[in-house]
């Protein structure tokens, strides 16, 4: 028997079954103390099926690592709309900020510029007129990167809002 700690390295490599296993037999309490890193880990290697399986369990959705990012911060960086969806559809916090006080779509238009995802949050019902602490906004930040796609996408949502 696995001790549940190892349910982060479980989720980080992607091993379905174990996770699937782990959870089956695991406390509520560990699912969520636990269940919330392994989430995290999911996200940023992108496993689809156990970010739904965590998501499923009830792991805290909304939890902050050490950098204040969200499953959905780490999601939006990697470009990785798949698991941006699966977010969203739990009902992931899509106006959560960070420790730099960045939302996920912000994080969206700062690094990775990806259009699908941007609408994916948007539909989410994210912030399109979000601002930074120094009032740096979405469309800049998109305009900042010369993310042309994604700039055209924010500006069209900016006018419908």
């Amino acid at each position: 028997m696995r001790p549940m700690r190892d349910l982060v390295r479980l989720a980080k490599a992607g091993d379905l079954r174990q996770v699937r296993e782990m959870l089956a037999r695991a406390n509520p309490r560990e699912v969520a103390t636990l269940g919330t890193e392994a989430l995290h880990a999911a996200c940023s290697e992108g496993h689809q099926e156990i970010v739904k399986m965590l998501c499923a369990a009830k792991t805290k959705l909304n939890a902050k690592d050490q950098n204040g990012l969200t499953p959905l911060h780490v999601a939006a960086f990697r470009g990785d709309d798949a698991v941006v969806q699966i977010l969203c559809k739990a009902k992931a916090d899509v106006h959560a900020v960070d420790e730099e006080g960045w939302t996920p779509l912000y994080v969206v238009a700062s690094f990775s510029g990806q259009v699908d995802v941007a609408r994916s949050l948007l539909r989410a019902k994210s912030d399109v007129k979000f601002k930074t602490a120094n009032g740096t906004s979405v469309v800049a930040a998109a305009q900042q990167k010369g993310f042309g796609d994604l700039l055209q996408l924010l500006k069209s949502e900016s006018k419908a809002s």
